[in-house]
């Protein structure tokens, strides 16, 4: 793992590499980039190649945009709130006049300075938050996020619920602030839905005997010979095998259940850890056969070339070029990351243009605009905010990330896609011919199993053969 150090030394590389020495004149913009919590310092080295690359593009835009560069000041919170704040103060009143924060990883300390951005008059642009908490606009105004929050997702779960008339649920949540906050946004939106809350169980480390309750209250509710009782997940990638182990030897499969997972946090693949579970792999490969999976797209798949003059794959093969070059480990965060900068910097240039032309053109001398003012324009730039990024269109709504939720289902140790919500449009489209169910015609009871940091890749959905 990378320390604090290698960190630093690689951005200091990195830096120069991005701007050698030149005679043209750049106009700086200051921005904090706030760092990962302990333990996850590579996170910053995972994301550092694809700043670079958006630096570096940055760099070859017309003016006005080419004609700023973005100065990084590193913020260590420590993933303590006290801690966290106090670098931001101190940052603020030394100096130079920062105007947004980029990054944040930590919930705790990003729910807290959150609240202060406004009172400072900042702006932050996160390319790791997910929790639905910080979509509320009356608490959080100034805060945006380029990865979709997990809120989106658990939309789209309701839709596919709506769409097969699932009309009752169970929740087994694993213990953690993160799932904590999903599973309480997904109960709004649930109850808004009408849709029924069979049950809730939580577990931390076994979900065996969360599994046990939630069976057992599902059999007391009874059943035609076409209903098909729902399970839907978030698992942990820890967690995955210890739950579909589980799921196994419960009989929670078959024709008679059908699993739906859930992630919301980006990741490009899931694995299940055969040797960590006392189950064969054909008995989870059995259990997990044909669930349904709900992600948000991380990298966008068409062929276009977006505001940088890349395409996804383009950008993506650079990327991934400078990860070997600098010997570090991938982030799937690392789109995000990209778009981020480029989010920051358009929004920043365009204030600045916005406040020379101001001072150029009125008719008082010495025009100042106030700090208060330099914010108002900020967040309005922000809400204007448009262009095609590598993660997909990027644009906000009530400052959230529009976003495309894609669903896939497992089939014979493949993944198909099988439909897509957009959360601009909230339209579910299901591709034809592609769901595999068995031996359901109704369903009629869905258990929702929300788990820590899911990382899904292989969902899709048939209704598992009983066995």
């Amino acid at each position: 793992m990378a320390s604090w150090t290698e960190v630093g030394r690689f951005l200091i590389s990195a830096w120069f590499m991005v701007f050698p020495c030149c005679t043209q004149i750049y106009h700086p913009l200051p921005v904090l980039w706030l760092m990962p919590p302990p333990g996850q310092e590579n996170l910053t080295a995972a994301v550092a190649p694809a700043i670079k690359l958006a630096l570096q593009d940055l760099r070859r835009q017309p003016p006005p945009l080419g004609s700023y560069e973005i100065h990084f000041q590193l913020l260590d919170s420590q993933c303590d709130s006290a801690k966290g704040l106090k670098a931001l103060f101190d940052a603020v009143w030394t100096g130079p006049k920062y105007l947004m924060i980029f990054g944040g990883v930590c919930s705790s300390v990003m729910t807290l300075m959150a609240r202060s951005l406004q009172a400072l008059n900042l702006l932050q642009v996160s390319f790791a938050a997910t929790s639905p908490a910080l979509t509320d606009r009356g608490k959080y105004p100034n805060f945006f996020s380029t990865i979709p929050s997990e809120r989106t997702v658990n939309q789209a779960v309701v839709k596919l619920l709506q769409s097969y008339r699932w009309s009752r649920v169970g929740i087994l949540t694993q213990r953690g602030q993160r799932f904590s906050e999903m599973k309480t946004d997904l109960i709004k939106q649930l109850m808004k839905a009408n849709i029924q809350i069979v049950a809730t169980e939580s577990y931390s480390n076994n979900a065996c005997m969360s599994l046990k309750k939630l069976k057992v209250t599902a059999r007391q509710i009874p059943l035609n010979d076409s209903d098909t009782r729902i399970i839907i997940g978030q698992f942990a990638e820890l967690s995955a095998s210890n739950v579909f182990c589980c799921a196994y030897r419960l009989n929670l499969f078959g024709g008679s259940y059908q699993w739906i997972l859930t992630s919301g946090s980006g990741h490009a693949g899931w694995r299940l850890d055969m040797q960590a579970s006392r189950c064969t792999p054909h008995s989870l490969l059995t259990a997990r056969e044909a669930s349904i999976t709900l992600d948000i797209t991380y990298l966008s798949d068409r062929n276009i070339r977006g505001i940088s003059g890349r395409t996804p794959k383009e950008y993506k093969d650079a990327y991934f070029t400078e990860v070997r070059q600098e010997g570090v480990k991938a982030s799937y965060l690392h789109g995000f990351a990209y778009d981020g900068v480029w989010v920051i910097a358009k929004a920043l240039s365009h204030v600045m243009e916005a406040v020379k032309h101001r001072e150029k053109y009125s008719v008082q001398h010495n025009l100042t605009i106030t700090e208060n003012e330099m914010g108002r324009m900020l967040l309005d730039s922000m809400k204007q905010m448009q262009f095609e990024g590598v993660t997909g269109p990027v644009l906000f709504r009530n400052g959230e990330r529009v976003a495309l939720i894609e669903l896939r289902q497992f089939q014979e140790t493949r993944q198909v896609v099988v439909g897509q919500y957009n959360t601009h449009t909230k339209q579910l489209q299901m591709i034809q011919h592609t769901m595999k169910f068995k031996g359901i015609r109704s369903p009629m009871i869905t258990l929702y199993i929300n788990s820590l940091n899911f990382k899904l890749h292989c969902n899709h959905v048939r209704h598992i053969e009983n066995t």
